[in-house]
């Protein structure tokens, strides 16, 4: 049960309506794009149905959860094997919206 995003997003599939459901297979044909994660008082969190919801999973660069003031969004590095890296809010990137599953025929 997956759904592709966008012809440009074509290997990049979302299996599930959990953030730790964000996989990747060939992240050689991705772009930079946002991902939903936000920094508000110290935590990492992400909008789930207009409440926010402290990250139980991140895939940060070196596995070092970033903590700068100025870069309080988060992106998704396909350049760089899928990292997380934390950036400026008015840079502008692409998007990946969440959709309902799409079961492809048999």
């Amino acid at each position: 049960m997956s759904k592709s995003f966008f012809s440009f997003f074509k290997k990049f599939t979302l299996h599930s309506s959990t953030p730790e459901s964000v996989t990747n297979s060939g992240t050689s044909s991705l772009t930079i794009t946002w991902l939903g994660i936000r920094l508000i008082d110290g935590k990492w969190q992400w909008s789930i149905n207009g409440e926010m919801v402290e990250a139980s999973f991140t895939n940060w660069d070196n596995n070092v959860m970033p903590n700068d003031p100025e870069k309080t969004c988060a992106v998704f590095d396909g350049w760089a094997n899928g990292v997380w890296r934390a950036v400026d809010c008015n840079q502008q990137y692409r998007s990946i919206c969440k959709t309902d599953a799409y079961h492809p025929p048999n």
